[in-house]
């Protein structure tokens, strides 16, 4: 199928059905948490000028390990993958609540036979995650899971879009 039936389908979908989701998603979120304000306690310098940079490789039976668990529960990597993000994002910022970006393939809520069209897809989309204190960590990846799915039927939405729904004032980096 040629790309321009998915732009059809676009323009003929629009956002204005999105709104209430994305608005009930991010209501109350009004401060966005970036890496760099973050306080850098413990931190020093390596002399390169990189601060609280760390590298992780995953060996190949690590790997094979979490997408065990992740299967084992029903789950994605993708959301064990954002599941230990918010933790990180929380742990460092001293919240419960954070948003982040996350790319969408946005294949599966598009026109049909979408998985065989050849074109660009992709959308960058708001994640938020709630860290609830003394939470089952399987349970509260469930409902991290759970989310995800939800969001494919507003997938499409401009994160432009989304951005103006949200409560952060206009503006904000």
């Amino acid at each position: 199928r040629p790309f321009r039936d998915h732009i059809d389908w676009l323009r003929q979908k629009g956002s204005s059905e999105s709104e209430p989701y994305w608005r009930q998603l991010l209501k109350g979120f009004t401060a966005p948490v970036t890496l760099d304000t973050l306080p850098r306690t413990g931190d020093t310098d390596d002399g390169g000028g990189r601060r609280g940079e760390r590298d992780l490789e995953l060996t190949e039976s690590m790997t094979s390990l979490l997408n065990a668990a992740a299967k084992q529960h029903n789950l994605t990597l993708n959301t064990l993958v954002q599941g230990a993000w918010a933790l990180l994002l929380s742990r460092y910022a001293g919240a419960d609540d954070v948003v982040f970006g996350a790319v969408r393939a946005c294949r599966q809520s598009t026109v049909k036979g979408a998985g065989s069209i050849v074109g660009l897809f992709l959308n960058t989309l708001p994640v938020r995650v709630r860290i609830p204190s003394g939470r089952n960590l399987i349970s509260w990846l469930e409902e991290l899971r759970e989310q995800s799915v939800a969001v494919r039927d507003h997938e499409q939405t401009p994160v432009s879009q989304v951005a103006a729904w949200s409560d952060v004032p206009r503006g904000t980096p």
